[in-house]
């Protein structure tokens, strides 16, 4: 069952064409990658999906209602959430305080939103952090922060955004364990925008990559990282053979 579709989007700012005729498809359970050079348009993409920019032309449907005019809040009621690649955790607050602020998405009830905020940091193994003010935390704690409280809205889809962008080897290791831990025990469905070949290689059912603002390939990891287009364009052969293991 299809949870996700774009059609043919297209965003321009000014003269500059960022993303040009762009069609894509989650199946629900999925965990699809999106991968390209830098200035390919995936971030553009992203934000157009999650509806933080809207398509100069095109439409986003979430379930088969069009999105595409929603404001993030809608799309969030829906079941759409998503973590931002630079993480902004309120700072002088505890990190229990800053995933109920996700939970109070779902209630207005202050004890079932400190439930929900205690229930998913166990999940990101953040339970015994929960009085640290989030300014305290590594930047791979306040990664899972941004997690935490993204899945505290309880999502149907979820969009994440450099995820492990700037963690060492060991951290990268752990998210991508959360994240199969998601996929899995919390049945959610994932769109990642990721430059860690290895968690894009290890994680992703299906890879699509851009380059100029166009989709270039799609396919499994496997097809990905032999196709000649994106080895050109992104991979390089040395980094293909890297992520491959």
């Amino acid at each position: 069952m299809i949870i996700l579709e774009a059609k043919k989007l297209t965003k321009s700012f000014g003269g500059l064409m960022a993303v040009a005729d762009v069609s894509v498809t989650v199946n629900s359970g999925e965990l699809v990658g999106l991968i390209g050079p830098n200035g390919a348009g995936k971030t553009t993409l992203f934000n157009m999906l999650s509806g933080y920019y809207k398509p100069t032309t095109g439409e986003v449907y979430f379930r088969g209602q069009d999105i595409t005019k929603l404001k993030v809040f809608e799309t969030s009621d829906l079941g759409i959430a998503r973590t931002f690649q630079i993480v902004k955790p309120f700072g002088k607050m505890t990190v229990l305080d800053n995933v109920m602020v996700g939970a109070f998405a779902k209630t207005g009830h202050k004890k079932e939103a400190r439930d929900k905020a205690l229930e998913v940091l166990d999940f990101v193994g953040l339970f015994n952090a929960k009085d640290n003010l989030a300014e305290s935390m590594t930047l791979g704690g306040k990664k899972r922060i941004e997690l935490a409280r993204a899945l505290a809205t309880e999502p149907e889809l979820l969009l994440l955004d450099e995820v492990v962008a700037g963690l060492n080897p060991s951290e990268v290791k752990g998210v991508i364990e959360i994240i199969r831990k998601i996929c899995k025990d919390k049945r959610v469905t994932i769109v990642m925008v990721e430059h860690v070949m290895q968690a894009i290689m290890a994680l992703s059912d299906r890879i699509i990559v851009m380059n100029s603002g166009r989709k270039i390939a799609e396919g499994t990891p496997e097809e990905v990282a032999n196709n000649p287009e994106v080895i050109q364009a992104y991979l390089g052969r040395g980094m293909t053979k890297s992520a491959r293991g």
